[in-house]
């Protein structure tokens, strides 16, 4: 069946563009010229979208997904040399149940706000690489295969026994460790980077693996 999709640029309240789609083609709104980075988007029809074309050139500061319910892409950051975005500093997912995929790299905004994925049971796939997102909610025994984390302070990841890459920018913020049941995230090398420099909140079950006698101490002291 056919659906109208369309778009609002700025506050004038008239569409600037609008077609109509079947289900499963992708539509393109080409936005006006001279369109600011503080002028609202609209999207109507959003509540039909399973994915969305790269965000990361408008620099949002504010995404509302209350009607995004469909939506199994979201790809706000970048990985480009030198991209940053300093001025979202928030995200609620909570309505997104099918998101998949979220890419929020590069966004510097969120010194002292995560980002709750907790209502993301199937999301499978984070990139946050050189981002300051303190700590994602992550479902308990998701099925997330890949965390690409840029400065937390928390890394919390339980029963995500899927999980086949896990990455990090900088340990240099961690204050807490929590890893249960997840065998593929080298807890070694975390503690390695970390334990001599700060006192850690940690708490590992379910991990196999060797420590040295170094590693052991630091555990203790």
């Amino acid at each position: 069946r056919f659906m109208w999709m369309g778009a609002t640029y700025g506050d004038s309240g008239n569409p600037v563009m609008s077609t109509k789609k079947l289900a499963g083609e992708t539509a393109t709104l080409l936005a006006p010229n001279g369109l600011g980075r503080s002028d609202h988007v609209y999207i109507h029809g959003a509540g039909n979208l399973t994915s969305v074309s790269s965000l990361a050139k408008f620099h949002p500061y504010e995404i509302g997904l209350d009607n995004c319910r469909k939506l199994k892409t979201l790809l706000i950051g970048s990985n480009a040399n030198g991209y940053t975005n300093g001025s979202l500093t928030s995200l609620d997912t909570s309505s997104c149940t099918l998101l998949e995929t979220l890419n929020v790299q590069g966004c510097t905004g969120f010194t002292n706000t995560p980002i709750n994925l907790g209502s993301n049971k199937l999301i499978r796939k984070v990139y946050a690489a050189g981002s300051t997102v303190p700590y994602f909610t992550l479902p308990t025994g998701g099925i997330l295969d890949t965390l690409e984390l840029g400065t937390p302070k928390r890394i919390d990841l339980q029963d995500l026994s899927y999980m086949t890459s896990f990455s990090y920018t900088s340990l240099n913020e961690l204050v807490m460790l929590r890893v249960e049941n997840t065998p593929n995230v080298d807890v070694l090398a975390i503690l390695s980077a970390r334990l001599e420099n700060l006192r850690l909140g940690i708490r590992l079950v379910g991990i196999d693996c060797n420590m040295t006698d170094t590693t052991v101490a630091l555990l203790k002291d």
